[in-house]
């Protein structure tokens, strides 16, 4: 692979396409070093600052990890969480601020996913590691194992009355 002077898309996209690439086919697999500034540049005629910004670039996207002094890596994926919705709760994406990705220990470049439950009951989750469960019917096989309880207590299910359940503060019941 090589890099186009002649294209009109910009040679630190296309660095960043390459080594995408090199993600992709496992050729560089999680954990592993990313080619330093100074490799890239020797390696594809570029200046050292098309090499940052094609790093930088794969940092934004979540792709790499860097540690200052040490060096950029493949980020190794997380463990994913469950993440239960059913009738009436809703999911939307944006940036974390910066309180935040330090809570939740997001990388640069890694949305979150804020949840609305039915009464305005709100959580941030990470949504790079967050796998979405959507339940209609409290049937214990729709839900991953230990997830049933929980899915009560957030007021996934619906109540006889039609209305999502909620947890009385009172008795502890669902209604």
């Amino acid at each position: 692979m090589t890099i186009d002077t002649n294209s009109y898309e910009p040679a630190y996209i296309q660095l960043a396409g390459i080594i995408r690439a090199w993600i992709g086919s496992g050729e560089l697999p999680p954990g592993a070093a990313v080619p330093s500034e100074a490799s890239l540049t020797q390696r594809f005629g570029v200046a050292r600052e098309t090499a940052r910004r094609a790093v930088a670039l794969l940092r934004a996207e979540g792709l790499i990890v860097t540690t200052r002094a040490i060096g950029s890596f493949v980020r190794t994926p997380g463990q994913y969480e469950p993440l239960l919705a059913g009738a009436g709760t809703t999911i939307r994406s944006r940036m974390p601020t910066t309180d935040e990705r330090r809570s939740l220990g997001i990388l640069e470049g890694v949305p979150v996913l804020v949840i609305t439950r039915p009464g305005g009951q709100e959580e941030v989750a990470s949504a790079d590691r967050t796998t979405i469960v959507v339940v209609s019917e409290p049937s214990a096989s729709s839900l991953p194992s230990g997830e049933h309880d929980r899915a009560r207590e957030l007021g996934v299910f619906a109540s006889p009355q039609g209305r999502p359940g909620r947890k009385n503060s009172a008795t502890g019941n669902v209604a």
